[in-house]
């Protein structure tokens, strides 16, 4: 009798598929996992996390530009009345509710009774339409202010000298200055000699002296010398 074959596998033969099969899958896994460690043991990198300084620019401030001030002293004879005379080349201001009599303000140099000197120029003014000096009659606060020109080569100081220097004068507040460019002399006084209370003003001028002389009533008027010292320091003379 012939011997038949049989189709299929042995037993051996299936068990020896089935281990390589396992074997190929346990090389495979084994690849897997070695990856797999490789990765997750690879050190992480550090990132710096030092803050970026950035450098701020600053706009300078601009300050404003200085505003002139000015420091101009105010003209307190500002709104006063003015007066300019021609004999004797002269302006003068003089309060604007005050009067002036100026009947004798441009005649010349004259003789006057009863003395040697030679007079002219005679101007007055007061805050009263009234040029008689300090009569009884006149309100308390009267105040009068006249000026003459006397013809005389005396500096102010030479001139005081010979009429006002005398033992019976009081005399204050004696101050030699400049007035309107000229040379001039002021004083307040005291005289029981007819000159009266009040202040000299005396400036030299082309040819004589003008003499400034304000008054007032010492008991019961008012002495207003702020008054009669702007009138004198508003003297201006033509060139």
């Amino acid at each position: 009798m012939g011997t038949t074959k049989k189709s299929g596998f042995t037993i051996l033969e299936l068990v020896i598929v089935i281990a390589v099969i396992a074997a190929l899958v346990g090389a495979v896994a084994y690849e897997r996992n070695q990856a797999n460690k490789t990765i997750s043991t690879s050190p992480t990198p550090i990132v710096s996390t030092s803050p970026t300084i950035v450098s701020a620019t600053t706009t300078p401030a601009i300050s404003p530009a200085p505003v002139a001030v000015s420091t101009a002293t105010p003209d307190p004879t500002t709104g006063w009345k003015s007066y300019a005379n021609k004999t004797f080349a002269y302006t003068i201001k003089y309060p604007n509710t005050w009067f002036m009599d100026t009947s004798g303000s441009e005649a010349n140099f004259t003789a006057r009774a009863g003395g040697s000197d030679a007079i002219g120029g005679d101007t007055g003014w007061a805050n009263y339409n009234s040029f008689n000096g300090v009569p009884g009659s006149t309100p308390a606060d009267y105040q009068y202010v006249n000026m003459m020109v006397f013809q005389t080569s005396k500096t102010p100081t030479q001139y005081f000298d010979s009429i006002y220097n005398v033992p019976s004068n009081t005399i204050s507040n004696k101050t030699t200055t400049s007035i309107g460019g000229h040379d001039a002399l002021q004083f307040s006084i005291v005289s029981p000699q007819g000159m009266g209370t009040g202040h000299i003003a005396l400036v030299k001028v082309t040819g004589g002296l003008m003499v400034f002389n304000y008054t007032y009533s010492p008991s019961t008027g008012t002495d207003d010398t702020a008054i009669f010292n702007m009138m004198v320091a508003s003297l201006s003379f033509a060139s």
